[in-house]
């Protein structure tokens, strides 16, 4: 009977980590000489996508996302996952940036459109300026 147990909790351990590794991870990269990089991408249920950004201390930073699906949004995440102030489920923002780090702008959709398995298109813009 103990065998079942840690067989079946083996089990869904390793679902779990299925689930979270599935989640994609995109660097940013600006094209010489821009302050700026549009990416388009799709997501779908809970699955999300993480843009990594670099920014500086004293640099600001401006995210806009467009979609035809309005329950889109997204949240910034210093690199330790600590999330930003005002910055959560929401379609665009400009801030100050106060620590030089990765930022993490995450696209997703909320949890009531997730359990619909609804999908949505979209168009991110990241800008960083001096």
């Amino acid at each position: 009977m103990n065998k079942k147990v840690i067989l079946f909790a083996i089990l869904l351990v390793g679902l779990f980590a299925v689930s979270v590794s599935a989640q994609s991870k995109v660097h940013v990269r600006f094209a010489k000489g821009t302050s700026s990089a549009t990416v388009k991408g799709t997501v779908t249920g809970y699955k999300y996508i993480d843009y990594i950004v670099r920014a500086k201390s004293g640099q600001t930073m401006t995210v806009n996302l467009t979609s035809a699906n309005t329950a889109c949004n997204f949240a910034i995440f210093y690199s330790d996952m600590k999330e930003i102030e005002d910055a959560n489920g929401v379609q665009e923002s400009t801030r100050n940036v106060d620590v030089d780090d990765d930022y993490i702008v995450r696209v997703l959709l909320p949890r009531s459109a997730a359990r619909r398995k609804e999908s949505a298109n979209f168009s991110l813009k990241i800008a960083i300026t001096n």
